[in-house]
């Protein structure tokens, strides 16, 4: 049996970390860096780094930083925020990224994707869909745009984009439960995870280790958060954390 990845999340904005809810109104925490020493020092099983701004700046992604960040951190790192051409996930890789995490691109320049996969093979692109259910169908759709912009696609439909692009990995992120403490949704994870060919990671609402071990339990390969280990409830207060070893030895223990 595999073991289970737990993945914590960073939010990075102008070389800040910061952590928003709902993918809204980021709130600053504190040095990325020291973030990442803390979580090596944890041992984590890989990082996600999420530059939320990227997309919107001229200079798209900093390499620079990402350059820096890498040169700090011990565990593999995938990376999302402004990639727009070959050129960029060829230079990511190059500065130390594993992962490339594509979301947008999905939708927009799904060759682009394809391409990528030709040249580096699907286990280094994975795919991150932001998704909520739509308060008049009530269908569960996909949003592109850091979870700005609706697409007119049921998620069904878009993971089998997603498969027939060939990507390695998919990330389901839960624009409704994203930094809420709400509990992972489990009965999504049922739906529309279980049985999936390629591994799942599932992200948006973490908020105590038996919401853990159930969404392990319910079908996810991996389990990612951002709140849940960077802000202490209930007051919220910072404090970049992670599982002990006896915790993620019970959640590997389990069954799905």
């Amino acid at each position: 049996m595999l073991r289970t990845r737990i993945i914590p999340i960073i939010q990075i904005s102008n070389r800040a970390l910061v952590k928003t809810v709902n993918y809204k109104n980021p709130k600053y925490l504190g040095d990325p860096l020291n973030a990442i020493k803390i979580f090596n020092e944890k041992r984590v099983d890989e990082l996600l780094i999420i530059d939320i701004n990227a997309a919107k700046r001229k200079s798209k992604i900093d390499f620079d930083y990402i350059e820096e960040l890498c040169s700090e951190c011990f565990m593999p790192i995938g990376y999302g925020g402004g990639i727009e051409t070959l050129e960029d996930i060829k230079r990511l890789f190059t500065l130390g990224v594993e992962k490339i995490i594509v979301n947008s691109l999905i939708y927009t320049n799904p060759t682009l994707i394809e391409n990528a996969i030709k040249l580096y093979g699907a286990q280094s692109i994975v795919a991150s869909i932001d998704f909520k259910k739509h308060w008049l169908t009530k269908k569960i759709v996909p949003y592109i745009k850091s979870a700005t912009q609706k697409i007119n696609v049921e998620l069904h439909a878009y993971i089998k984009q997603c498969l027939q692009l060939g990507v390695g990995e998919i990330i389901f992120n839960n624009i409704e439960r994203e930094g809420t403490f709400k509990g992972y949704d489990l009965d999504l994870i049922k739906e529309y995870i279980q049985g999936l060919t390629i591994p799942t990671v599932i992200n948006g609402g973490a908020n105590n280790f038996q919401n853990l071990k159930d969404a392990k339990k319910a079908g996810a390969d991996a389990l990612a958060a951002g709140s849940f280990f960077s802000l202490q409830q209930p007051h919220l207060a910072v404090l970049i954390t992670y599982l002990s070893n006896e915790e993620i030895i019970e959640i590997n223990s389990q069954d799905k």
